[in-house]
C-alpha cells in the first residue's frame, strides 16, 4: 500500500488524515503518527506496525503490532502484539501478547499472554498466561496460568494454575492448583490442590467449610 492508500483507511476526527501528519514505511509496513483520535480501518490487512497517540480505534487482521497511549480500542485477528497505556479495550483471536497499564478490558481467544496492571477485566480462552496486579476479574477456560496480587475474582474451567494475593474469590471446575494468600473463598470442583493462608473458606456442594487458621494444603475429594 502507498501513502494515499493508507490515508484512505484512516480518519482523524471524521476527516481523512492529512498526508503531512503521518509516516509510512512501505517496505517494513510501519505506520507512525503523533496524532490521537484516529479510526484505522485495516480489516483483513496483516503484518502492520502502528505507532499512535491515544483515543484510537483499530480494525485489523493478523500479525500486527500496536504501540499506543491510553483509551484505545482494538478489534483484531490472531498473533498480534500490543503495548499500550490505560483504559483500552481489546477484542482479539488467538496467540496475542499484551503489555498494558490499568483499567483495560480483554476478550481473547486461546494461547494469549497478558502482562497487565490493575483493575482490568479479562476473558480468555484456553492455554493463556495472565499476569496482573490487583482488583482484576478474570474469566478463563482450561490450562491457563493466572498470576495476580490482591482482591481479584476468577472464573475458570479445569486444569488451571493460580498464584494470587489475599481476598481473592475463585469459581472453577476440576484439577486446578491454587497458591493464595489470606481471606480467600474457593468454590471449586474435585481434585483441586489449595495452598493458602488464613481465614479462607471453601464451598463444596453448597456446604461451607472453614479451613484452618494456619497455612494449609488441602486437596478436594471426588
Amino acid at each position: 500500500m502507498n501513502r494515499q492508500e493508507i490515508q484512505a483507511r484512516i480518519s482523524h476526527k471524521g476527516n481523512p488524515i492529512n498526508l503531512n501528519d503521518f509516516q509510512w514505511n512501505e517496505d517494513n509496513k510501519v505506520f507512525t503518527t503523533k496524532l490521537s483520535d484516529l479510526i484505522l480501518n485495516f480489516s483483513n490487512k496483516n503484518d502492520i506496525t502502528f505507532n499512535t497517540g491515544s483515543d484510537c480505534t483499530f480494525y485489523t487482521g493478523s500479525v500486527c503490532t500496536f504501540i499506543t497511549r491510553d483509551h484505545c480500542t482494538f478489534s483484531t485477528q490472531s498473533i498480534c502484539v500490543f503495548s499500550t497505556g490505560s483504559d483500552c479495550m481489546f477484542e482479539t483471536e488467538d496467540d496475542c501478547k499484551f503489555l498494558t497499564e490499568e483499567r483495560c478490558s480483554f476478550k481473547t481467544g486461546d494461547s494469549c499472554n497478558l502482562d497487565i496492571a490493575s483493575d482490568c477485566a479479562v476473558t480468555v480462552g484456553d492455554n493463556c498466561i495472565v499476569k496482573t496486579t490487583y482488583s482484576c476479574t478474570i474469566k478463563a477456560k482450561s490450562n491457563c496460568l493466572l498470576d495476580t496480587e490482591d482482591d481479584c475474582v476468577f472464573y475458570a474451567l479445569q486444569d488451571c494454575v493460580f498464584k494470587t494475593g489475599s481476598r481473592c474469590k475463585f469459581n472453577t471446575l476440576h484439577s486446578c492448583i491454587f497458591n493464595a494468600g489470606n481471606d480467600c473463598v474457593f468454590d471449586v470442583g474435585r481434585k483441586c490442590k489449595i495452598l493458602a493462608g488464613s481465614n479462607c473458606t471453601i464451598v463444596r456442594k453448597g456446604k461451607f467449610e472453614i479451613l484452618p487458621e494456619e497455612e494449609y494444603e488441602y486437596i478436594t475429594s471426588d
